[in-house]
């Protein structure tokens, strides 16, 4: 009862209503002393993205929609400065982040959900890509990608996307990159934007190259330190294809205040283009 006492708390009265703003004592602008230990430098480490969350939301509370289906995808709801977001993230702590059939269909209800009842969007990203396999095709998850895209698209309410350390490939449109309608997108300073890993892409790119190199090692790794310059997000905020780079530790400060800032021209609207999506599992 009591989990259904928390989880109605972050919802209006009905779908034209916005979701109440609490007070809270906690300091919008705090800053996250602990979140650049918590998030290792080495792209292959791997950590809870939980513990992320719960450094940048209100008082470290929040409440986790289907946390034993599709795991390597976070979906909850919280608080940022008393206002309720709907906060997806990949949690690199299973499958390395990377999203599956049961990530898809969890991500699409979520957005559905949160999109309906006019709760904005946080969209946190730490994903090399999609787990595609002989399996993955069997579940149909070229569908469920796609139907995540739809559902993303055609959503309405206020939607950040934080590049936390790596967005790779198509995950980073599913994870709501700037073409996806993003109000905000930013990165941390560490983060890498590509289209494919670095190892692959060198691979394929300079396969022929390697072939014939004398050191290939050696060559690889030149290669490698140009190929993680041309994905830093730096580089994607000189091109515009970013909003900024942020402090990690600036995280929670940057999304109170841009949330207020959104949050002023843009009102509950009575038009949900999802509020009548057919969900289910």
């Amino acid at each position: 009862m009591k989990a259904v006492k928390d989880f109605l708390d972050y919802f209006p009265l009905q779908g034209k209503d916005e979701p109440n703003h609490k007070k809270t004592t906690d300091n919008l602008h705090r800053i996250l002393e602990e979140i650049a230990d918590i998030v290792p430098t080495r792209q292959k480490r791997a950590y809870d993205m939980k513990k992320v969350i719960k450094e940048i939301v209100d008082d470290g509370d929040y409440f986790e929609l289907k946390s034993l289906y599709g795991r390597a995808l976070i979906t909850c709801l919280a608080r940022i400065d008393g206002r309720v977001v709907g906060i997806i993230a990949n949690n690199p702590i299973m499958y390395a982040g990377a999203a599956g059939p049961k990530e898809c269909e969890k991500a699409t209800e979520f957005i559905v959900l949160c999109d309906s009842y006019n709760i904005p969007l946080v969209f946190l990203h730490d994903t090399p890509g999609f787990r595609v396999s002989s399996e993955a095709e069997k579940a149909k998850i070229p569908t469920n990608i796609m139907v995540w895209n739809q559902a993303l698209a055609q959503s309405t309410v206020p939607k950040i996307s934080i590049v936390v350390r790596k967005s790779i490939g198509a995950a980073y449109g599913n994870m709501c990159g700037p073409t996806m309608g993003a109000d905000f997108v930013v990165a941390w300073p560490t983060a890498e934007i590509n289209f494919t890993g670095p190892e692959v892409g060198i691979n394929v790119v300079y396969g022929q190259e390697l072939k014939e190199a004398e050191n290939p090692e050696e060559k690889i790794s030149e290669l490698l330190d140009t190929w993680s310059f041309d994905s830093s997000p730096y580089k994607a905020a000189g091109k515009y294809l970013i909003d900024d780079v942020i402090d990690p530790r600036d995280t929670r400060k940057f999304l109170s205040q841009t949330f207020e800032y959104i949050h002023v021209g843009n009102k509950s609207k009575s038009n949900r283009n999802l509020a009548n999506w057919p969900t289910g599992f």
